[in-house]
């Protein structure tokens, strides 16, 4: 593609609207006080191992004192062509300063189809959680739906979740995760991500 005399090319144009809105995205969900967690792919590398940490930095509110930053590091790896499975370990600090280990918690993502196999490619997470200072626990299972339209890969995460334990409700909730990436090129996929719940 050629660039016009007066700026961009369409492709430049598309990654530059694409990165905009993300940002304008997540600032909106992040500034009303939603929990934002991640979109799971259906996929399984059967080489894979992985660390990741991830942060969440909830600012207060001017009438509630409710400012929290979530930590979690989590150590993954595949069992096999279509398993893999996750250590987590979560942490908090609060706005004195406090950090606590608060819980951990065990995943599985299982791979039921392969790529390309149906019209979309399916798989399912489970996942267990424990608090360590209060009897809570939580179990999620959840649909995984990814499908791809040319450069884009669209993702669907559709999970229960059911809590339960002497310090908490016993009740079950769900939520949704979407998610729609560009593959713009091999180093950059911006994406647009929504989550309710």
């Amino acid at each position: 593609m050629t660039q016009s005399k007066r700026g961009l090319s369409p492709r430049s144009l598309e990654f530059a609207v694409t990165v905009t809105l993300s940002l304008s995205i997540s600032a909106q969900a992040f500034a009303d006080g939603s929990a934002v967690d991640k979109v799971y792919h259906s996929y399984v590398d059967a080489l894979e191992s992985e660390i990741e940490m991830r942060s969440l930095f909830q600012d207060s509110d001017a009438a509630n004192s409710n400012f929290k930053q979530l930590h979690q590091l989590s150590f993954g790896k595949s069992l096999g062509q279509s398993l893999f499975g996750e250590f987590y370990l979560v942490g908090e600090e609060s706005a004195t300063g406090n950090f606590d280990l608060e819980a951990f918690q065990f995943e599985l993502k299982w791979q039921l189809t392969e790529q390309g196999e149906y019209g979309a490619d399916w798989g399912l997470l489970f996942e267990y959680e424990q608090e360590f200072s209060e009897d809570i626990h939580e179990f999620t299972t959840g649909l995984l739906i990814e499908k791809e339209f040319g450069r884009w890969s669209n993702t669907a995460n559709l999970p229960l979740i059911q809590e339960w334990g002497s310090d908490s409700k016993d009740e079950f909730e769900t939520t949704v995760a979407l998610q729609a990436r560009h593959r713009y090129s091999r180093a950059i996929e911006p994406a647009l991500e929504f989550y309710a719940g």
